[in-house]
C-alpha cells in the first residue's frame, strides 16, 4: 500500500489548460530565470541587464529600417507587441548575455505568417506531447 502512494507521487504533473501548457514549454526551453513579461524584467534582480538588452534590440531593429512610424489607416487596428526574453548560457552554464526580442502580437491583414521555432523548443513540446499522451 505504502509502495503504491509512493509511485503516485512520483507521476508527473499534467497541466490543465493551454495557458500552464505554454509556462511549461516555454520554461523548459528558457529556464526559471527567464522573465515572462516586460513588467518581470524590469522588477526582477537583473532589471539592468534585461534593459541593456531591450536598447540593443531598439537599436538594432532602428539601424536595420524594420519598420517606420506611420499613421494608421483609418478602419485597422494597431498590431501589438510584447518583449520576449532568453538568457544565453554558455556549454558551462555561465550566462553568455541577456537577449530581447520585440515580437509581433497579432495580424488585422489577411497575411499568413509562419513563426519559426528553436530546437529545444521543439524537443520541449515533442516531450510533453509524448508524456501526456
Amino acid at each position: 500500500m505504502k509502495a503504491e502512494a509512493e509511485s503516485q507521487d512520483l507521476q508527473p504533473h499534467k497541466p490543465t489548460n493551454e495557458q500552464e501548457i505554454a509556462h511549461l514549454t516555454y520554461m523548459a526551453a528558457h529556464g526559471p530565470d527567464t522573465p515572462l513579461s516586460y513588467h518581470d524584467a524590469v522588477k526582477s534582480p537583473q532589471a539592468n541587464e534585461w534593459h541593456t538588452a531591450m536598447e540593443e534590440e531598439f537599436d538594432l531593429l532602428t539601424e536595420q529600417g524594420t519598420w517606420v512610424l506611420e499613421y494608421l489607416p483609418e478602419g485597422r487596428k494597431a498590431i501589438g507587441c510584447q518583449w520576449t526574453y532568453v538568457i544565453k548560457m554558455g556549454p558551462d552554464g555561465t550566462i553568455l548575455r541577456y537577449k530581447a526580442r520585440l515580437v509581433a502580437q497579432g495580424i488585422d491583414f489577411n497575411d499568413t505568417f509562419a513563426p519559426t521555432i528553436r530546437l529545444d523548443t521543439l524537443r520541449a513540446l515533442l516531450h510533453l506531447a509524448a508524456a501526456h499522451g
